[in-house]
């Protein structure tokens, strides 16, 4: 799912940006859908070290689009 937010939105010129909704993962109060309270949503685990969705978007995101992609990336997109 990660991979495919940016796609949809690169096609489509009205959507002016992204931001990842939960950074990290947290704990949280256990319920019948969350065994063991940790809500895991996050792009890094609760002692931050990066899950691959955040290696995904570094390399998405931070400098470059993805390898064999032809996409622009952030800072050249008013040219694209």
């Amino acid at each position: 799912m990660i991979r495919r937010y940016p796609e949809l939105a690169h096609d489509r010129p009205w959507i002016v940006g992204m931001h990842i909704w939960k950074l990290a993962d947290f704990r949280t109060a256990s319920t019948l859908g969350r065994a063991g309270g940790i809500n895991d949503k996050g792009v890094f685990t609760r002692d931050r070290r990066p899950k691959l969705a955040a290696h995904y978007l570094r390399e998405r995101w931070g400098g470059g689009a993805p390898a064999g992609s032809e996409r622009c990336t952030w800072v050249e997109h008013e040219h694209c």
